[in-house]
């Protein structure tokens, strides 16, 4: 028979894991949430004939934007929970770096009228 402090202990431990597999749920739905709006940004590019890649690996956003960094595309688009909460896009420029958040529409307006002024 379990002491009233291996009782308690054996509590916490049922709580702690129930915690962490409620944040593994979580992190499931949060992720499935970011590629479902990432598949979107992806095909509103793709219909504005632009080139898009989309990393819907499972890693940290800092990692990514390295990755992406060392592939030296013009534009990076971010978009984490407080862009996809907004419906914005965080712009990230190969030349310019930071470019704050950003609506999509906007973001590919802009990208056009680039597109058509450095192709003249």
């Amino acid at each position: 028979i379990p002491s009233r402090s291996e009782e308690t202990l054996l509590a916490l431990t049922i709580l702690v894991a129930a915690l962490f597999g409620i944040m593994g749920i979580l992190d499931y739905i949060r992720g499935r949430l970011a590629a479902r709006i990432g598949a979107t940004v992806q095909a509103r590019l793709e219909a504005a004939s632009m080139r898009v890649e989309l990393d819907g690996r499972v890693e940290k956003s800092g990692y990514k934007v390295r990755e992406a960094q060392l592939q030296k595309g013009p534009y990076m688009l971010v978009i984490g929970d407080r862009e996809a909460a907004e419906g914005t896009v965080a712009v990230r420029s190969r030349t310019g770096g930071d470019q704050g958040s950003s609506a999509l529409d906007a973001f590919v307006q802009a990208a056009q009228t680039e597109i058509r002024t450095k192709g003249a």
